[in-house]
């Protein structure tokens, strides 16, 4: 059996000898060995691994600090960002609906015997998405008369005094509240 030295790390045959490197006894080594007595070299980095576990910790709190706050502000956003979203979709239904109106007086205006003599009255968006026209025209007579027509949401354009265009005026003029928008898109 071969022992080690505790004072200066030499091999020892005996255990109850003296060392024959540095003469101390071998039975009485007061401690275990420590790096030094089994011939090695101290880190140099020892002094520093409080250090990097430190600021390994405080990175990693950081880190949970950031995420947590990461994760709250998109929580934050997704609470507010569909009202911000309804409000876009919103005003964009509007004037997709005020583009749709303008197109319908325009062919309205067109579709007229006498294009000049057109003159609208009043239009109205309805709640449905349809678009309420009420306007004068002159007609082969030389007279001019009071028309309606309905452009429906879903595109259909009813003209004159026909049934069809009655019956689209009851739907959808006659039974519900609207918005004026004569002035927006032009007499």
């Amino acid at each position: 059996m071969v022992l080690t030295c505790p004072h200066c790390g030499a091999n020892v045959s005996d255990p109850n000898s003296t060392c024959p490197q540095c003469g101390l006894p071998v039975s009485e080594a007061p401690s275990p060995l420590g790096d030094a007595a089994r011939g090695k070299k101290s880190s140099a980095y020892a002094p520093l691994l409080p250090v990097l576990v430190g600021a390994l910790l405080i990175a990693t709190v950081v880190a949970v600090v950031w995420s947590i706050d990461r994760h709250m502000t998109k929580t934050a956003a997704n609470v507010m960002v569909p009202a911000t979203r309804d409000a876009q979709t919103d005003e964009g239904r509007f004037n997709e609906s005020m583009r749709r109106a303008t197109l319908g007086n325009i062919v309205l205006r067109q579709a007229q015997l006498y294009p000049d003599s057109y003159k609208l009255d009043k239009a109205t968006l309805m709640e449905d998405g349809a678009i309420c026209y009420l306007y004068h025209v002159r007609k082969e007579s030389g007279e001019m008369t009071a028309e309606t027509a309905v452009l429906t949401p879903q595109g259909r354009v009813a003209i004159g005094d026909l049934l069809t265009t009655q019956a689209a005026w009851e739907e959808s003029c006659s039974a519900q509240a609207g918005t004026d928008v004569t002035q927006r898109i032009g007499r």
